[in-house]
């Protein structure tokens, strides 16, 4: 795929509109709905279609949407001059945050412990983070000899949210278009479906590690006799 978003995404695309507000340097760039779609038209189609290939077309459907996803976030992140690593970092350090209502605070640990990384990558992520201004890292109150990460709202509300405005807004209006019901047996569905990728992410680091891969062999060579 080419790298100019300007060209290769429909005119309405909130991606190519994002695109374009970082090259102008303009915020706040209006934008545009995506087109109309005609959701019982999209059913009827569906209807036809067998087991095996509405599974198979669910698949494709969630694959594309996890690019999607990944394309939108590393618009973000170049837009806030961040790599794609330190925005998600920034993400669940501000959830959690905002789960706790500002009660909870991370640490640099518990930040690598969730994230698989490196103790001196999660420091490179915070060093980055704490000079764009979006968190500090300080004593904790309680333990001085611990260091907690603290996110900073002001900031994250007036250079981040107006981010997601936009997309957050259709959201509430696509899922208005569906019952209570429904929604949560999408919701039902979606936690399901994270609970097989951290199956299958749990699975592959742990391929990594020598004596299971040397276990796995043995037995396809026991297998094979």
């Amino acid at each position: 795929m080419s790298s100019d978003l300007s060209s290769n995404f429909g005119a309405k695309d909130p991606l190519r509109a994002l695109y374009l507000a970082y090259q102008t340097g303009e915020k706040g760039l209006p934008l545009a709905g995506p087109a109309e779609s005609d959701p019982e038209a999209a059913v009827t189609s569906l209807a036809v279609l067998g087991r095996d290939e509405l599974v198979k077309r669910l698949d494709e459907e969630m694959r594309a949407q996890s690019a999607w996803t990944l394309f939108f976030h590393s618009t973000v992140a170049e837009r806030l001059n961040l790599n794609p690593t330190d925005h998600k970092c920034l993400d669940m350090i501000w959830r959690g945050y905002e789960t706790s209502k500002g009660a909870a605070y991370m640490t640099p640990g518990q930040l690598a412990r969730e994230t698989k990384l490196t103790t001196g990558a999660v420091t490179g992520v915070l060093d980055r983070l704490e000079q764009a201004g979006y968190v500090l890292r300080e004593h904790d109150p309680e333990d001085r000899r611990r260091i907690i990460v603290r996110p900073v709202p002001e900031r994250i509300k007036a250079d981040i949210w107006p981010l997601f405005e936009w997309l957050s807004a259709e959201f509430q209006k696509l899922c208005g278009e569906y019952s209570d019901e429904e929604l949560r047996r999408m919701i039902e569905f979606s936690r399901r479906t994270q609970d097989l990728l951290q199956h299958a992410t749990k699975h592959l680091r742990e391929l990594d590690q020598p004596e299971l891969v040397q276990r796995a062999m043995e037995h396809l060579r026991e297998l094979g006799e």
